[in-house]
């Protein structure tokens, strides 16, 4: 697990070779496969730098035994992973009934600073939208 210091990362999922971006990490947030870390087995996500990065890294022992040691830390965890989890619950919600440009336009309001950090297709894939509307959708939504 990391804690992202500078730098923005993607995690992704291939599917019969096309990439489906899952989520974006940026300081100050944590990053990595949650999954992979807490099931300690191998995930079918992958995690990729798309800027050049800095992190705090914490092995899976390491993780356990602060959580063992410390109530504070158990509480962070936990309160991380209640807001991930909430994310994910709100990201499905956005995915099932919303159109394209209200996925497009909220996602522009709630992390308009990756716009300029973080390649369009990318973009793209995480709001499934199809590359090359999206070109054509973000002018309309920026005008």
């Amino acid at each position: 697990m990391y804690f992202v210091l500078e730098g923005a990362q993607r995690s992704y999922y291939l599917n019969e070779g096309k990439e489906h971006v899952m989520a974006f990490t940026y300081p100050p947030s944590f990053s990595g496969v949650p999954e992979s870390f807490f099931r300690q087995q191998p995930s079918q996500c992958f995690l990729e730098c798309i800027t050049n990065s800095t992190f705090l890294r914490i092995s899976f022992e390491q993780h356990q035994h602060m959580m063992q040691r410390h109530r504070s830390i158990e509480t962070l965890f936990r309160k991380v992973g209640e807001t991930f989890i909430s994310g994910l619950i709100e990201r499905h919600y956005e995915l099932l009934a919303f159109s394209i440009e209200e996925r497009l336009r909220i996602f522009l309001r709630r992390s308009p600073h990756l716009l300029n950090m973080v390649p369009h297709k990318h973009m793209a894939s995480y709001l499934r939208i199809d590359p090359t509307n999206f070109s054509k959708l973000l002018g309309k939504v920026l005008d």
